[in-house]
């Protein structure tokens, strides 16, 4: 059962009518052991479970975000950079500069992860694009450059001058994950710098399925 590690006592002759199984059959269920090998015998069973996807755990160096099938995402902290989530923002993961955090008026990078429908991440990106053409009139879209040692990267900069400028970034670990990635450097009001740019390709190029 989920999160808990069960003890069991069983005491008594080897007999071979008895079995350890009957002793753990009220916490554990159904199992089927052999006999104790001596009339005084103790049975640990444990059992670990990943958390729920979903779920942001602090490591060294970085964060890992909890997917589907036991799998998980590990991302590297940024220096000077936090991890957080923020309730009104529908994502996985939002890293903050340390100085403006959970500010969402203010530089971020979002993380969010997505059940694939195809390998063809492209056609997400353009109905994200399309999405956007339709709610907003000025907007353009330019490329930017940005890589991954493994993972095939779909990005594109949304553009609203004077407004937003956003780098999304569309990421597939390949036919081995059910999932894909959104990553994204949301800059509200100007553009981004040099160095924010880095921050956002270290972000992308760290990301490490498992």
């Amino acid at each position: 059962r989920q999160g808990k590690i069960v003890l069991a006592q069983y005491q008594g002759p080897a007999d071979p009518e008895t079995s350890v199984a009957k002793c753990l059959r009220p916490a554990t269920e159904h199992n089927v052991l052999g006999k104790p090998p001596r009339g005084d015998y103790w049975v640990h069973v444990g059992m670990t479970m990943a958390p729920p996807p979903g779920t942001v755990a602090r490591e060294p160096g970085g964060v890992r975000l909890y997917l589907e099938h036991g799998r998980s995402l590990f991302v590297r902290e940024p220096a000077q950079w936090a991890a957080a989530t923020v309730k009104e923002i529908p994502v996985d993961l939002i890293f903050f500069p340390r100085a403006s955090l959970g500010n969402v008026s203010k530089a971020h990078i979002r993380i969010l992860a997505f059940r694939k429908v195809s390998e063809n991440t492209q056609e997400d990106l353009d109905a994200d694009i399309a999405g956007y053409r339709e709610k907003f009139e000025k907007v353009r879209f330019e490329d930017f450059p940005i890589s991954h040692p493994t993972f095939r990267l779909f990005p594109k900069k949304f553009v609203r001058p004077g407004e937003m400028y956003e780098f999304v970034t569309y990421v597939n670990p390949g036919t081995s994950s059910a999932q894909a990635f959104s990553v994204s450097l949301v800059m509200p009001k100007k553009d981004a710098s040099p160095a924010e740019l880095r921050v956002y390709q270290d972000v992308v190029e760290s990301l490490r399925l498992e």
